[in-house]
């Protein structure tokens, strides 16, 4: 028989090609809302970009900070009640 990762069994024991794994998902509560989430790193990654000097680095972090905003307002967006409909 082969060697198996833990929590592995196989399918069919005549063949050992074909592994079934039983992964188990770490699932948490969340606390805050995605918006609230994404606001949070934003601004935690804007503040880490302003103390480095100007770089890659700084850049990156200022870009994600960017993208997790429009996130948040695009989330905020979807999530809202009525959409408004163009030409009415």
């Amino acid at each position: 028989m082969p060697n198996l990762p833990p929590g592995a069994s196989l399918i069919n024991p005549e063949c050992t090609v074909k592994v079934q794994m039983t992964a188990k998902r770490n699932r948490r509560k969340q606390t805050q809302s995605l918006q609230e989430r994404l606001a949070t790193f934003a601004e935690k990654a804007r503040e880490r970009a302003l103390a480095l000097p100007p770089g890659k680095e700084r850049e990156m972090l200022l870009q994600r900070a960017k993208q997790n905003e429009v996130t948040s307002n695009l989330t905020d967006w979807l999530s809202a009640p009525v959409y408004p409909r163009r030409g009415d």
